[in-house]
């Protein structure tokens, strides 16, 4: 499923919060030099893409809504995509990010192809409105706790 939000795609850009500093410097971090090249997969019209190009010398931002591509702050390090996650060319990455738009991919067509085509050391990052199934070391679900209380207050449910 594709979603559509293009004839909702200005209200998407003005009301749509931002994202934290500190799940980019972690994913940067962990990434080790160099960081050269980043995709984002599902960046609607771009609230993460700004996040991801303060960190990345060049970024290909995957968006199959043309509508929501259409609004990305053009940036000559920028290539923008109107494909779908599962059917991109991703290259050879330093890092991947999802952010709050993986639950509208195929997760296991999407992280085999992630892990296939990442540098060795490169980083996953994928964002969520809920939580995930971690079978990863105590320390990744205390950050994944933390970063679900930033997100809380932005949920409809609560």
């Amino acid at each position: 499923m594709i979603p559509r939000f293009g004839p909702h795609a200005q209200r998407y850009l003005a009301f749509r919060p931002g994202y934290p500093d500190a799940p980019f410097d972690l994913a940067a971090a962990r990434c080790g030099a160099p960081l050269d090249y980043a995709v984002e997969l599902g960046a609607g019209s771009g609230q993460a893409t700004g996040q991801i190009l303060k960190r990345f010398g060049r970024v290909l931002a995957v968006e199959p809504d043309p509508d929501m591509a259409a609004l990305m702050a053009p940036d000559r390090r920028l290539n923008v995509r109107v494909e779908t996650a599962e059917a991109v060319v991703l290259g050879r990455p330093d890092a991947v990010f999802s952010c709050t738009a993986f639950h509208w991919m195929d997760a296991n067509v999407v992280c085999r192809r992630v892990a296939q085509a990442l540098r060795p050391g490169g980083v996953f990052l994928a964002m969520s409105y809920g939580l995930f199934n971690l079978t990863s070391p105590e320390a990744v679900t205390e950050l994944v706790a933390q970063e679900m209380e930033l997100w809380n207050r932005h949920k409809a449910d609560q």
